[in-house]
């Protein structure tokens, strides 16, 4: 399922075809959607999205070795999927959170532009008339 919400969210190349989780690394489901399949529409290609460990090694090669259609890998960036779609989700928070800090900061920084605009608009204040020349009063 986060394979899937990465691939909606445009995080991984869209692709036309069935989605079928496993529920680990059983091929019961599998083997039954290619025969189901064999009649209507044949699945001439199967992507296989593991977990990046032993047990995701294992059952990308069995799958390849079972199925006579061709057979490739997709390997998440963290030790699984859904790792990867939270360090995404971080990055995106974070990205957001810095992009309010500068639209804020731009914010306070054009409303100081402008009070010293206003500032150097006013007229000049008369002198002080009780300052001597070396500027003490």
């Amino acid at each position: 399922l986060s394979y899937d919400t990465l691939r909606k969210l445009g995080h991984i190349e869209p692709q036309d075809g069935w989605r079928l989780s496993l529920g680990g690394t059983a091929m019961l489901a599998l083997t039954h959607l290619i025969e189901r399949q064999k009649f209507k529409q044949p699945i001439a290609h199967c992507v296989v999205c593991t977990d990046r460990d032993t047990a995701g090694d294992l059952v990308f090669s069995e799958i390849s070795e079972k199925l006579t259609i061709r057979v490739s890998r997709s390997i998440p960036v963290g030790k699984d999927w859904n790792e990867t779609l939270q360090q995404i989700r971080n990055e995106v928070k974070l990205l957001e959170y810095a992009g309010n800090y500068i639209h804020k900061k731009a914010d306070f920084m054009g409303k100081i532009d402008k009070l010293k605009s206003k500032a150097a608009a006013q007229e000049p204040v008369a002198p002080n008339p009780y300052k001597s020349r070396d500027g003490l009063e």
